[in-house]
């Protein structure tokens, strides 16, 4: 059994571990990761404690949108909610189970709410996540070209930081997403080349070759 000082850190070492795992396709092993964090990071969710959102966020990338609805209830989460930096996670959370569940109208909602408060506060990755959730609300909806943008966008501000997971991490809904949006005009990026600086110069353009291929480049880097 590890035996840490302060479990904060190891809490955080194991969400990482959690999602290592899920990506290299061992989602029970992400469970047990996710699960042992849990167990170290007692307490109620919020910013001194991700864990718990975490967790919920895992189980959707696993299909499990009953477990993380059940979750958002015991929050007490609702989609007319204020935006609260600490909660933020947990409504990312909810926002995911109601595109989920169809209901549309109120995931945009909260997503415009969020959008706006981490705008407001120059919170870049947050946005970075809004705008990729945005696009799966969207595309769900069947606005192919919004989607599309809000995409480009999250793209835009995810590139120069070389944020990768949090596209890849959003599971089925963001790669289905990508491979059905082949007879549009998808935002793909380039490779981000690096300046003599050492900052990194990113190129996010329309393209018409398959989304899938874009999606690949993205998550195998």
């Amino acid at each position: 059994m590890r035996q840490f000082v302060h479990t904060p850190p190891l809490a955080a070492g194991l969400v990482t571990l959690a999602w290592t795992r899920q990506a290299t396709g061992d989602p029970y092993g992400a469970l047990d990761a996710i699960g042992e964090a849990d167990e170290r990071s007692p307490g109620p969710s919020g910013l001194l404690n991700p864990v718990p959102a975490q967790r919920a966020r895992l189980v959707i990338a696993q299909g499990d949108i009953d477990a993380a609805a059940r979750w958002t209830t015991e929050q007490c989460l609702a989609f007319d909610d204020e935006p609260d930096y600490p909660r933020e996670p947990a409504h990312l959370v909810l926002a995911r189970v109601l595109i989920a569940h169809g209901r549309l109208d109120r995931a945009r909602a909260l997503l415009a709410r969020l959008a706006t408060a981490a705008a407001n506060q120059h919170r870049t990755g947050s946005l970075i996540e809004i705008h990729a959730v945005r696009s799966v609300a969207l595309a769900a909806a069947e606005e192919h070209n919004e989607a599309l943008d809000e995409l480009a966008q999250a793209l835009r501000l995810a590139c120069p930081q070389g944020h990768v997971r949090v596209f890849t991490d959003e599971g089925a809904p963001m790669a289905h997403y990508w491979a059905v949006s082949s007879p549009l005009n998808a935002a793909v990026a380039s490779p981000p080349k690096s300046r003599s600086d050492g900052s990194r110069e990113c190129s996010v353009r329309s393209h018409p070759q398959h989304s899938r291929m874009a999606f690949q480049r993205w998550s195998t880097r």
